[in-house]
């Protein structure tokens, strides 16, 4: 009202305390702070810890893997090798078609260790956030898919164990001294 005469209100000056409730006090902000860095150091060695475990274990399933499939293509081609020379010769159809059966069930005892191996690897669980874990495992994993269809194709039709192919593993491999650990 004394605004709408023309005379104005006496200004006042605060002291004291200035209210400031946007920001906490900065010994709050310190301890945040420090708080913040204690547990993000906490969960770096965290991770550490399992990414050491969990390298080890993919470690075990690549050697797994590459044994597994190293014996049984030691095995299909010890086979292949010893039934070449008679397959390649004249043979009545009856001959030839036992020698494929026998190039069928001598195969047919090394699925399941390959199946073994692919539970062994497939049992191995991973943090999402270790990609490079879980790219060798994958790679394990598919080297193995592809040697149980290989090896289930020959043990059904042993002319198969005769076709060219080519099973790269990939990242399917493990350094020596951690394959090692893991064993």
């Amino acid at each position: 009202m004394a605004d709408l005469l023309g005379q104005s209100e006496p200004e006042t000056i605060e002291h004291g305390r200035h209210d400031r409730r946007g920001y906490p006090p900065r010994w709050l902000r310190v301890v945040l702070a420090a708080l913040v860095l204690v547990l993000a150091a906490g969960a770096l060695v965290v991770d550490h810890r399992v990414r050491r475990q969990e390298s080890v274990r993919v470690a075990g399933c690549a050697s797994v893997a590459a044994s597994a499939v190293r014996f049984a293509n030691v095995r299909v081609d010890a086979i292949a090798e010893y039934v070449r020379p008679a397959l390649e010769s004249e043979l009545p159809r009856s001959v030839r078609s036992r020698l494929l059966r026998l190039v069928s069930t001598s195969v047919a005892p090394m699925l399941p260790d390959v199946r073994r191996a692919l539970a062994t690897c497939a049992a191995v669980r991973l943090l999402p956030i270790h990609g490079d874990l879980r790219a060798r495992q994958h790679d394990c994993l598919l080297l193995l898919r592809r040697e149980r269809a290989y090896v289930v194709g020959i043990s059904a039709d042993g002319s198969r164990a005769f076709d060219a192919r080519s099973l790269p593993a990939g990242r399917c491999t493990a350094p020596t001294g951690t394959a090692q650990a893991a064993r």
